[in-house]
């Protein structure tokens, strides 16, 4: 699902990319990848790092781009002694 935001002075929702706005890119689809790697030239490795259940925090910083990851909990379905554990969430 991809979503664009402009802050102008509150959040506001667009409907398409414009200069300075933010993408909100969750669970995203073949086209939605492909939109990020094609059209706005994001490093195609970025998106598989932020796949990847048991990637570290870390940043990383290629061609102008700049991702974060952090690790954000999320409860488990399953009954476990611990009710959570922590999945990558990446900011580009």
């Amino acid at each position: 699902m991809r979503a664009f935001w402009k802050i102008k002075p509150q959040i506001e929702p667009l409907e398409k990319w414009e200069s300075n706005c933010w993408i909100q890119v969750t669970s995203p689809s073949e086209e939605d990848a492909d939109y990020l790697i094609n059209e706005l030239q994001m490093p195609d490795y970025f998106l598989s790092d932020i796949a990847d259940n048991d990637e570290r925090a870390r940043y990383d910083y290629d061609e102008g781009w700049l991702m974060i990851i952090l690790r954000i909990p999320q409860l488990k379905k399953n009954n476990s002694r611990s009710p959570y554990t922590t999945v990558p969430l990446g900011i580009v």
